[in-house]
């Protein structure tokens, strides 16, 4: 009972609270959302990514390695993610197509690890994340076509995101019955079918289809996602779920935040000095929202890979 009320009945009840607040502030949700996302930036977002980093320590101390080698290993990691974000101005147009197959495999990746059935299924967390990252293009194509177009340097590749606002639609319903198909494949097999999982599939893409894309995919990102994530950095401490879970949300959350917190503060004292040196105007929120977009961006990268490699291990 505690596992579906943290994996499922808290970000669910999450999600129909902002749609019904949403309903009543409908004209401002772009505004909201923006300042939803540069919260979740600060609660969660940074964070989120920041935990990698006691990940990587705990695998470098775990195999014996010198302190040398983490020091290397974090080199890496941030220049994985320096790279992405030139990339992001010299191929502006393959970098979105490719951020947001890569978001959707990691989305989808993130909520299908908490199946029992085939955790580790490639095809089905990709369809699954194609579900999630296609339905607010397809619902508002003129917030999203405005909203990737932050993406772009010097309004490059404004064709690819038109390109990609019309088959959004398609990739929607192709994710989605091959999702099925796929299900019901399996269920012949082992005789049992996820109503839980379409359940819970059917709530995201209405709150999609309710939302305005910026807002609703701002509230899956820290209420979903991200909860999610928290929720498995415990099973990464100690390598078994129910036993994670049986564990106090509040020690859950303690353990979180303690953990990233040398990460979290470095990462806001290197904003602070952005900010000392390059002196933006903050009444531009649009702006900030885009840049923050841009280094999660070139974050997810790295922060992908290290998920992938911990819950690998874990799964074998």
């Amino acid at each position: 009972m505690r596992k579906f009320v943290l994996l499922y009945a808290a970000p669910w009840t999450g999600l129909i609270i902002a749609a019904l607040s949403g309903q009543k502030t409908a004209n401002d949700l772009e505004i909201i959302g923006a300042w939803v996302f540069l919260f979740s930036a600060l609660i969660f977002g940074l964070p989120h990514g920041a935990f990698d980093f006691w990940i990587l320590q705990k695998k470098l101390n775990a195999s014996r390695a010198k302190d040398s080698r983490l020091l290397v290993t974090l080199v890496l990691y941030a220049l994985s993610a320096f790279v992405i974000a030139a990339l992001w101005f010299i191929f502006p147009t393959a970098s979105i197509a490719a951020f947001l197959i890569l978001t959707a495999l990691h989305f989808g990746a993130g909520d299908q690890i908490w199946e029992n059935i085939n955790p580790r299924g490639r095809i089905p967390s990709l369809l699954r994340g194609l579900v999630i990252v296609s339905s607010p293009l397809a619902f508002h194509p003129s917030e999203s076509e405005r909203f990737l177009g932050n993406f772009l340097w010097q309004s490059q590749g404004t064709e690819s995101i038109a390109l990609i606002m019309a088959w959004a639609p398609k990739i929607l319903v192709f994710s989605s019955g091959a999702l099925l198909l796929t299900d019901i494949i399996r269920s012949m097999a082992l005789r049992t079918f996820p109503l839980l999982k379409w359940l819970e599939l059917g709530i995201f893409v209405g709150f999609f289809w309710l939302m305005s894309p910026l807002f609703a995919t701002a509230v899956y990102f820290t209420l979903v996602h991200s909860w999610r994530h928290v929720l498995r950095t415990r099973i990464y401490a100690e390598s078994e779920l129910e036993s994670a879970l049986r564990t106090p949300t509040a020690t859950i959350l303690w353990e979180f935040y303690k953990k990233a917190f040398p990460m979290t503060a470095l990462s806001l004292i290197g904003l602070a000095l952005i900010y000392v040196v390059v002196r933006p105007d903050l009444d531009v929120l649009t702006s900030w929202t885009s840049a923050y977009f841009i280094l999660l961006a070139s974050l997810t990268v790295p922060h992908a890979i290290v998920i992938e490699m911990t819950e690998a291990r874990l799964l074998r």
